[in-house]
């Protein structure tokens, strides 16, 4: 049997309200219980994953988008307990080209007590942490499904409407290339792609979809000199056809966020590995 384990954001900082910080935080101590319970199994790397016999009690760690914490926190109770892991690497929140929409719009949402979210209306109440989570459910639901260039176009709008300067809420690091080059060195840590823009890919074009894994891949590539073999699909969503292209751009692996256990590696889709978020499991 194995477990695959997936995370997002490791801090202690329990500040955040609403948004990624708020629903895909780990803390280190709790990273550190998760591993410690596992401590009879096997950790699972990637270049021996396929050799693995099915009465094994498995598990292999991932973690999505590329957070500069996975490198403070998460890697230091990594080499702790001696624990493989796969960072999937977000290229456009790494080099500056995209920032994701939900951290800035939370961020947004939690320093005002109210929002214009249109020209012609008075502005949401944003005062209680229950009006918080309404705005944010209901302005990040139709940004997921849209391209990077319609949420870029939302966002500028919100800011315009408000009167603040988008860069103040774009406050949370992610790692640098450099950090990933030494990541891509360290012994328990190989690195993935996670896509170019973080889009939902069942929702792109299929051209569109092919071309943000290939590119994100190929950049990855560049940097590291070697071949990137491992994808996440962002959300987790996927289907028919993105996991055919998902294997036309190259990649041998990917991962959903379907929450299942894998009883035997050999018989299961490559393609569709499903993950835990390990909130479920510690």
């Amino acid at each position: 049997m194995v477990e695959i384990s997936m995370l997002h954001h490791v801090a202690s900082d329990a500040s955040a309200r609403i948004g990624p910080r708020a629903d895909y935080n780990t803390s280190p101590n709790e990273l550190a219980a998760y591993v410690r319970q596992r401590r009879t199994w096997q950790s699972l790397s990637t270049e021996n994953v396929l050799s693995h016999h099915r009465s094994e009690r498995c598990f292999l760690i991932t973690f999505d988008d590329g957070y500069y914490n996975n490198l403070t926190e998460a890697l230091p109770i990594l080499e702790h307990f001696d624990t493989q892991a796969i960072i999937f690497v977000t290229t456009g929140f790494i080099d500056g080209s995209a920032y994701p929409y939900e951290l800035e719009l939370a961020s947004v949402i939690q320093y005002h007590d109210a929002l214009h979210i249109r020209s012609d209306a008075i502005p949401v109440d944003a005062r209680t942490q229950d009006a918080e989570k309404k705005l944010y459910r209901q302005l990040r639901q139709p940004l997921k499904i849209e391209p990077h260039a319609l949420r870029e176009t939302t966002m500028e709008r919100l800011a315009d409407l408000n009167g603040y300067d988008r860069h103040h809420f774009q406050n949370v690091s992610f790692l640098s290339w450099e950090d990933i080059r030494k990541l891509d060195q360290h012994p328990l840590v190989t690195i993935g792609a996670h896509t170019d823009t973080h889009p939902v890919l069942t929702h792109r074009f299929p051209w569109t979809a092919y071309q943000e894994m290939r590119t994100s891949k190929r950049e990855l590539e560049e940097v590291l000199d070697r071949e990137i073999q491992h994808l996440s699909y962002p959300y987790g969503r996927n289907n028919v056809l993105v996991r055919t292209l998902a294997r036309l751009a190259g990649f041998r692996w990917a991962f959903t966020t379907e929450r299942r256990c894998i009883e035997d590696l050999s018989t299961g889709n490559p393609m569709a590995l499903p993950r835990f978020d390990i909130q479920d499991l510690v």
